[in-house]
């Protein structure tokens, strides 16, 4: 082979290399960028100055923390969910609310309804902001559906130590799926009963 071609060859080489950088770059979110986008969610949502801040505060402590270290090491960070939901009643209690999604390398906002139940024990008040990380590969398509508490980092949900909730993929559909749900909120948590936690997240078609 001559020179000439493998000069050429070189050049073909590092031109797809370089090409495919902002493509690669676009399919996940850097914490500064999760941080600007929380902050233009909460303007969207309405949420009051102080529920921000709340947000903001447990959303850094939990980034910081050796919990969602270890569980999202290796994976990026390609989606955040920012919703409000409410609760009602006892043992069993119904979960509904509404919030917005958005992914890596799309610049709108997506609409969505929630709905759930929880078996554990209570959940915070009758009303909770939630931002949720989107960890690991995921289209938006197949983001949505079922998701069911899987791990909860609660020595006491209460306590200032928690930072954080894992709701994973549920159903059959969802198996293969290779991603999970990083959620903080305004409340305290899904408690030590998060495994009796299941959402479901469903697009708004109108």
């Amino acid at each position: 082979m001559s020179i000439f071609i493998k000069k050429r060859l070189f050049f073909i080489f590092m031109t797809i290399s370089l090409i495919g950088l902002p493509l690669l770059a676009q399919n996940q979110l850097t914490v500064e960028e999760v941080f600007t986008i929380t902050e233009r969610m909460a303007v969207v949502m309405l949420v009051e100055d102080k529920d921000a801040l709340f947000l903001k505060h447990n959303l850094e402590k939990a980034l910081e923390s050796k919990f969602f270290k270890d569980k999202s090491a290796g994976k990026p960070i390609t989606g955040i969910v920012f919703y409000s939901s409410s609760e009602g009643g006892f043992l069993v209690k119904g979960i509904g609310g509404e919030g917005i999604v958005q992914f890596a390398g799309m610049e709108k906002f997506k609409d969505f309804k929630i709905k759930g139940i929880s078996g554990g024990a209570a959940i915070g008040g009758s009303k909770r902001w939630t931002v949720g990380l989107i960890i690991g590969n995921v289209t938006p398509e197949d983001f949505e559906g079922s998701y069911s508490g899987a791990t909860s980092d609660a020595t006491a949900a209460k306590s200032s130590s928690y930072s954080g909730d894992i709701m994973k993929p549920a159903g059959k559909d969802k198996k293969d799926a290779d991603h999970f749900l990083f959620l903080v909120s305004t409340g305290t948590g899904f408690s030590a009963g998060a495994g009796g936690t299941r959402i479901t997240f469903k697009y708004r078609t109108e």
